[in-house]
């Protein structure tokens, strides 16, 4: 029996040394390649962060093929000035061909004695959420006087991004009050981190390889975990979420990006719905306090989804997503809720709003979304420009709040 002991403490000494001497060659190898790295360029190591990451905002402000230059100077006193606000729907076509860039063209073309010059500027960003559209005004819009802001609510994710703190900043609430939180930078370099990434070269050059892949999806693990044991749901249902995402995007990667994505969330954690009520609600609050102490008028347009309007341009796709998530065709009236709810909200808020999803039905015998990226086409932007042009024109000969 001694001898047996003897030989199992000797084994497990033996295991423990090994260990330990393997632990120390993996730090001893990673401080020697830490020190080799310092002698490569110091460029490589920049701790400026990755320029397209804002602080503020997130993901990049603006798409700058498409957004307009907003103006250096003052507003003239003959100009009424229009900001209009939304996600990559409002930049998803070259900037002469958005629906902003349609409104003023056919404002400026309405030659009505005593009307002043029209400037409308587009600040959609892509990937932006409700709560960055109020951020952007807030902090960087104001000071360009605008008289009118148009927000561009898209339905088929929006609300969503209410929710995400990953590559945007988020409105929490906290159970007493809400609270700013700022992006994560799960795809963007924080440049304010400190820490062991920032001293270590080899490491530093193992994020910059992988955190845009590995590092973004374990990032998006971590914070579906949380979700599912917030939510009340439990992590399984957070996997069997992410586990049908991943296997959606081989079915078709934006449908899951513009409308699939928003309708499993909320059916797989229904308890979320009421905290995205909260976020909707409070934001639109502070987007009206702005407008209020600016002296703006406020135009909210839902923009709906290629599933609203055109449902069966694209059947078999959205028949195999519809099947893989174990829904039937009454999902997707989740959409058409959502908008109503909207519209309703606004109401209580006493906020204008403007319709245009019959305008794009009538339009969708030509199309009027992409098939490709589900995004709203050229003629869609057309639509839209001109339902707008006939509920902006009147507003041009009323007083302004100011």
């Amino acid at each position: 029996m001694d001898t047996l002991l003897k030989r199992n403490r000797f084994v497990i000494h033996k295991r423990t040394a090994i260990a330990l001497l393997f632990g120390c060659s993996i730090i001893g190898g990673l401080l020697l390649a830490d020190g080799v790295a310092r002698l490569l360029p110091e460029r490589l190591f920049e701790q400026t962060g990755n320029p397209k990451g804002d602080p503020l905002l997130g993901s990049p402000v603006q798409n700058v093929d498409v957004s307009n230059d907003f103006p250096e100077d003052p507003k003239p006193a003959d100009v009424y000035r229009i900001v209009v606000l939304g996600d990559s729907h409002t930049v998803s076509v070259k900037n002469e061909l958005s629906f902003p860039e349609v409104l003023e063209r056919l404002l400026n073309n309405d030659h009505a004695a005593g009307r002043k010059r029209v400037e409308v500027y587009n600040g959609g960003g892509l990937g932006h959420s409700p709560y960055q559209y109020y951020l952007y005004l807030k902090s960087r819009l104001t000071k360009y006087q605008p008289d009118l802001v148009v927000v561009a609510l898209h339905i088929g994710n929006d609300f969503l991004d209410l929710y995400r703190n990953d590559d945007r900043p988020s409105l929490w609430f906290d159970g007493r009050e809400f609270v700013h939180k700022d992006p994560e930078f799960f795809k963007f370099d924080d440049p304010n981190r400190t820490g062991i990434f920032r001293s270590s070269r080899v490491l530093h050059l193992a994020q910059s390889l992988f955190r845009d892949s590995v590092g973004y999806q374990w990032s998006r693990v971590r914070v579906l975990w949380t979700v599912g044991r917030q939510s009340g749901e439990g992590v399984g249902a957070a996997a069997n979420y992410l586990y049908t995402i991943t296997r959606g995007y081989f079915v078709n990667q934006h449908i899951f990006r513009q409308s699939m994505n928003q309708i499993l969330f909320l059916k797989r954690f229904p308890r979320v719905q009421a905290d995205l009520d909260r976020a909707n609600r409070r934001t639109i609050e502070l987007t009206k306090a702005v407008a209020q102490e600016n002296g703006m008028r406020l135009l909210y347009v839902p923009i709906v989804t290629k599933l609203q309007v055109e449902p069966e341009s694209d059947r078999v796709v959205i028949d195999k997503t519809l099947a893989l998530c174990g829904f039937d065709r009454s999902a997707l009236k989740l959409e058409d809720d959502l908008t109503e709810s909207l519209i309703s909200l606004l109401d209580g808020y006493q906020l204008d709003s403007l319709r245009v999803r019959d305008a794009l039905v009538e339009g969708a015998r030509k199309g009027v979304l992409y098939d490709e990226t589900y995004h709203i086409n050229e003629q869609a932007h057309a639509i839209i420009g001109r339902a707008l042009y006939q509920k902006v024109n009147p507003m041009l000969t009323q007083p302004s709040p100011r």
